[in-house]
């Protein structure tokens, strides 16, 4: 039993999902096991309604998170735009789905270079748990709620409205989507109907959640870990301990020969150090494909994670990015030394405050 479950609240989702015969889906970009666990649950359920769809992906998802993408013989077509050239790209927008849905994306910015294929969409969705801001809003409708642990509680949620029976192929990835954005159901964004869900995902799964839980989490790379070595060895301590903050150029990555996904998990373990409230994880980026930033300069991505004194996300959101109280992200066009410089401050105001 599900409290306060509102049938209504989906209705207009319903709707647009009944009408379209070809639905187009849209994580964001370096998508994370509820980016992929919800984009690709919602795919095969919506290949079990007969429904064309595809999933457009910005990069190829990392080795832990693969078991997640279906298998061709389910009939999900799946598009990596940064392994496709522009002509492609022109195509899909001049021959659009009849739906567009932007799945755990908070912002435009987020889907990349594959907005402008969501946008050519004449009818177009958004299913998400970040915390929204009215300049953040787009789609024609959107199915938000910020106390969602994932967005794996929202797709649960409109399959449960539409009547759909959620079998292992589903739920699988569902669960991933729990398991991963919660931190193995112990951040603070837990809540009754986390381990509700949850415990439905289980009794479709049965076993498989053991498996799922040491692909994510235990087998690690070799080159990972050297990463991770060189990382630990160039944290520095601000506000007596109560904040870690490193850098990782590009070249420390090419030192470890690390990939970008090994570094997915480094603000969280930086998290876990003692007496560090925040935790400000720094590497190389790219300026994005809906930057107004000046590309002259560097361009650069910041991960946080906070405990119980300070709100990363209103941080972030200082610099123009977003995410959770607990976790959160942002770009940022300029030199590592003022970033860090900016980010201090404003970690200052709050644990000060």
């Amino acid at each position: 039993m599900i409290e306060n479950f509102d049938v209504k609240y989906w209705n207009e989702c319903i709707t647009q999902i009944s009408n379209a015969t070809s639905v187009s889906l849209f994580p964001h970009i370096h998508a994370d096991g509820d980016a992929l666990g919800s984009v690709f649950a919602l795919a095969v359920a919506l290949r079990r309604m007969n429904k064309s769809v595809k999933v457009f992906l910005c990069d190829k998802p990392e080795q832990s998170l693969e078991f997640l993408v279906p298998d061709k013989d389910l009939g999900v077509e799946i598009i990596i735009s940064d392994s496709v050239n522009s002509e492609d790209i022109k195509s899909y927008i001049e021959s659009p789905s009849d739906l567009a849905v932007g799945v755990d994306c908070a912002t435009p910015a987020r889907m990349d270079d594959c907005y402008a294929v969501y946008a050519a969409s004449p009818n177009k969705i958004k299913i998400d748990h970040h915390v929204e801001n009215e300049c953040d809003r787009f789609g024609d409708c959107s199915f938000v709620n910020h106390k969602w642990a994932a967005t794996g509680e929202g797709i649960w949620l409109l399959l449960r409205a539409m009547d759909f029976e959620i079998d292992k192929e589903i739920a699988i990835r569902l669960y991933t989507a729990l398991l991963t954005d919660t931190g193995r159901f112990i951040y603070s964004n837990v809540t009754p109907l986390t381990f509700t869900i949850a415990s439905e995902l289980i009794k479709v799964t049965g076993s498989d959640v053991t498996w799922i839980a040491r692909q994510v989490y235990d087998v690690k790379p070799p080159r990972m870990i050297m990463f991770l070595s060189l990382v630990y060895s160039n944290i520095e301590y601000f506000e007596n301990g109560r904040v870690a903050y490193v850098y990782a150029p590009d070249q420390m990555f090419k030192d470890a020969g690390a990939l970008l996904e090994d570094s997915n998990a480094i603000s969280s373990l930086m998290r876990d150090i003692e007496g560090v409230e925040v935790s400000i994880f720094v590497r190389d980026g790219k300026h994005g494909a809906l930057a107004e930033d000046d590309r002259s300069l560097p361009a650069l991505k910041a991960s946080m994670r906070s405990n119980e004194s300070c709100d990363v996300a209103r941080i972030a959101s200082v610099f123009g990015g977003g995410g959770h109280l607990r976790a959160a992200g942002l770009s940022f066009a300029g030199e590592e030394s003022a970033l860090k410089e900016k980010l201090l401050a404003e970690v200052r105001k709050q644990l000060n405050a």
